[in-house]
């Protein structure tokens, strides 16, 4: 796990992944303090993508579907349906 940590941590997305080619869907914990809030959403704001959609969990830290599992799930739903559509 340390390798993979180790280059996930130095990676810059913002410069090395400024577009995908596919739908992206950002579910961001607002307490999370392992993976910081405000990076999250600005990179989802710089990031290029044919259909985008944040969504930002107030109660939540790194452990989403375990701490707002009901709202995770609509979330999850919702997601999948805009996927879906065109």
């Amino acid at each position: 796990m340390f390798p993979l940590s180790n280059e996930a941590w130095s990676q810059n997305l913002t410069k090395e992944l400024p577009a995908v080619n596919c739908p992206v869907y950002f579910f961001i914990g607002k307490l999370d303090e392992q993976t910081n809030h405000t990076i999250g959403e600005q990179y989802f704001e710089q990031i290029k993508a044919p259909k985008k959609q944040l969504f930002l969990f107030e109660k939540s830290a790194h452990a989403i579907p375990y701490m707002e599992p009901d709202l995770f799930q609509e979330d999850m739903i919702k997601a999948a349906a805009s996927a879906m559509s065109k």
